[in-house]
């Protein structure tokens, strides 16, 4: 009988790829799919379930030092691409971290190690594609139609068709909820773009406020382009309390996001939002 394996993941494109790949290649699994605000509460209980001999895998997920050693006294390997997360590989010998390219990348390779999954390398090149936002670019339409199929059908329905077939050619029913979806992005970015607000912030840079709940990394990009002014871009998810960050790359808006307890990329970033940290968003911009 398998032995059985654990993984807590990320709820976006790149950590549930991550859950793809583990329940492909460990079938007894027991995967759980988080927001990063459900950390601190889900984090203890399944180290505490799983026990100190099983198999804990952390991926798409960055720790805090309190967490990482909760996560030392179990067998845990975290798989990250936050630089946030940077400091850890240093002190912890399970815990990896590449910022050049997502989580499921990384998992990718370290799993084929031991692993038939070659034919899930088109899919892994497009999370990656989609995650890393092209490597500086835009994302290709294929990683685009990946992200979109995520979204409008779950992460369970998603993980069960991939986990039984890596190809990434979608059927005729796919390609209709994803035509579907690209339609309503059409009408919500327009529609939020109208209600963007333009202000400057301490530094004389502008920056643009929006409050959304969906699109987001698309919504970003796409208000940096339709207004070639904006250094930044600042979205404020009010449902689930989250500041997203977005910039041409002029303005580091993961350090932006590090000063506030979040963290992220130059051109990506985000963080949750309580007083501490809108407190220490207006002090960055000082």
């Amino acid at each position: 009988m398998a032995k059985k394996v654990y993984a807590i993941t990320h709820n976006d494109l790149d950590g549930i790829g991550c859950a793809v790949l583990l329940e492909k290649v460990y079938p007894q699994i027991q995967t759980y799919a988080i927001d990063y605000r459900e950390l601190n509460e889900v984090l203890p209980n399944i180290l505490k379930e799983a026990g100190k001999e099983t198999l804990v895998y952390l991926t798409d997920i960055s720790l805090n030092e309190q967490q990482a050693q909760i996560c030392n006294e179990f067998k845990v390997q975290h798989i990250d691409h936050h630089s946030s997360s940077m400091k850890l590989m240093s002190k912890y010998d399970w815990s990896f971290t590449d910022p050049s390219h997502c989580a499921t990348y990384h998992l990718y390779n370290m799993l084929c190690q031991y692993a038939n999954i070659q034919d899930y390398k088109k899919f892994v090149d497009l999370v990656d594609n989609y995650d890393t936002w092209g490597h500086g670019t835009e994302p290709s339409p294929e990683a685009f139609d990946l992200n979109r199929l995520l979204k409008m059908i779950g992460a369970e329905t998603f993980v069960a068709r991939f986990k039984l077939s890596g190809s990434v050619n979608l059927s005729k029913t796919e390609k209709a909820i994803v035509e579907a979806d690209k339609f309503q992005e059409e009408q919500y970015l327009n529609f939020a773009l109208s209600r963007t607000q333009l202000v400057k912030d301490a530094q004389g840079r502008n920056v643009g406020i929006i409050a959304a709940e969906q699109y987001t990394s698309s919504l970003g990009n796409f208000i940096l382009n339709q207004v070639p002014e904006l250094d930044y871009v600042v979205i404020l998810d009010m449902l689930r309390d989250k500041a997203s960050l977005r910039s041409k790359g002029k303005v580091n808006v993961g350090e932006i996001a590090k000063e506030c307890g979040g963290g992220g990329h130059p051109k990506a970033a985000g963080f949750q939002m309580n007083e501490a940290a809108l407190k220490a968003f207006w002090r960055s911009n000082e």
